[in-house]
């Protein structure tokens, strides 16, 4: 039976929407072209108070059948802006799952038959399912005029899984890992490219607010599977989407505190190796993930 959708992820979906529009607003409202001085430019942030929900998908090309999990977790998320120049800015930005939930993984068959078995329902698996990310992003903005910037940048983004607790469907069509824990791992070098509205400052401002959309190119890619410990997957086709905004209140001079919000888009394509004269598969995979978090931003 289909997994119905999780009414949180909805309200963080919503809530970023709300987020994404109060940027919008609010750099639409600018009637000044003065930059703040250097010395006034570039903050800190921290989020200690965030929540990712994350749907993962992946579909089998050499077996007719699909997985879904969802998955939220806490996320830990570290960063800061720089001024190098008038018109030039460099970030860093960190992003950490922690303490990773658990959930379960759903295995349907999109046919009605699976090896020869004929189905009396779609399901044909489940497990456990625990994932874990982490980002670390460095990237230069380029003012283009006023307060709007083209960024560029690397990401080097590194995801693992753990699925666990296999039990089989009604019709008991697939063989199980019985009693064993399989781990995926990936680590990957992305390409990101995008545009961005930013206020730059947060000391002696009322109020701060960025906005972000970009694209991520994978570049370089290793998976591997303890099934196969001893195959690397390296395809690094696919992309990256992601939009991003923040808005803070000011509380003192040089400290701030708001609401951030992300929702991104994750594709990767499927690929194949051969290893002995077995040939393993790394199936396509999708994931999308909304996150919102309370965040910290300081001046000194």
């Amino acid at each position: 039976m289909p997994i119905q959708i999780n009414s949180s992820l909805t309200r963080l979906a919503v809530s970023g929407v709300i987020l994404l529009a109060v940027c919008t607003q609010a750099a639409q409202a600018q009637t000044t072209t003065d930059i703040a001085p250097p010395d006034e430019r570039g903050y800190s942030y921290f989020l200690g108070i965030a929540q990712q929900a994350v749907t993962y998908r992946e579909d089998s090309r050499s077996q007719p059948v699909k997985s879904e999990a969802r998955s939220r977790s806490p996320l830990l998320i570290t960063g800061a802006l720089f001024a190098l120049a008038p018109d030039t800015l460099v970030s860093l930005h960190s992003e950490t799952t922690f303490f990773p939930g658990r959930s379960t993984e759903r295995w349907t068959a999109i046919g009605t038959s699976l090896g020869g078995v004929t189905l009396t329902d779609p399901l044909v698996q489940s497990n456990g399912f625990s994932l874990s990310q982490s980002t670390n992003q460095l990237a230069v903005h380029q003012r283009v005029h006023k307060d709007f910037f083209a960024t560029g940048g690397f990401n080097f983004h590194t995801q693992s899984f753990k699925r666990y607790s296999f039990v089989a469907g009604p019709d008991n069509a697939v063989t199980l890992p019985a009693g064993t824990t399989v781990e995926e791992s990936t680590s990957e070098l992305l390409l990101n490219l995008g545009v961005e509205l930013e206020s730059e400052s947060v000391r002696s401002a009322s109020r701060h607010y960025s906005l972000r959309a970009s694209v991520g190119l994978p570049l370089w890619r290793r998976t591997m599977n303890t099934e196969a410990p001893d195959v690397r997957f390296t395809g690094a086709k696919g992309y990256d989407l992601e939009v991003e905004g923040r808005y803070s209140w000011a509380v003192l001079h040089s400290l701030q505190v708001g609401i951030w919000s992300k929702y991104a888009i994750a594709r990767r394509s499927a690929e194949s190796q051969s290893l002995a004269g077995h040939v393993y598969e790394l199936p396509s995979n999708r994931s999308t993930s909304t996150a919102l978090g309370v965040d910290v931003l300081w001046k000194y």
